[in-house]
């Protein structure tokens, strides 16, 4: 159900007071990562901690997927992964997604 629903919202079929957007959801997910990589500094690292909705964004972005492709992504996120992007001036891309080396025991792995 949670996906049935979740492809209607990003197609815009849910519109609700108190729910926001995918395009609002989306563009705030954008605006941070934008603030975040153009700050100045060579060679710094970032970490973020946060769900898989902005994690897949944030891939859909670096490989320069439609916006729709952002929730597609999504529900491969596995919990506790870590996905790595690149970035500098003019350049966001995807490096690791969705690993979890940190991990040995794979009954550890989990979805959603």
């Amino acid at each position: 159900m949670f996906e049935a629903v979740t492809s209607l919202w990003v197609r815009g079929k849910v519109a609700s007071p108190t729910v926001e957007s995918f395009e609002s959801f989306h563009s705030r997910v954008r605006y941070g990562l934008e603030t975040i990589t153009s700050r100045e500094g060579s060679g710094r690292r970032v970490a973020l901690f946060t769900s898989g909705g902005p994690t897949s964004v944030a891939v859909q972005l670096a490989v320069r997927a439609p916006e729709a492709m952002a929730m597609e992504l999504n529900w491969r996120v596995r919990n506790s992964s870590l996905t790595e992007i690149v970035f500098s001036p003019g350049r966001f891309t995807l490096d690791v997604f969705n690993s979890l080396a940190h991990l040995d025991d794979a009954e550890m792995w989990t979805y959603r």
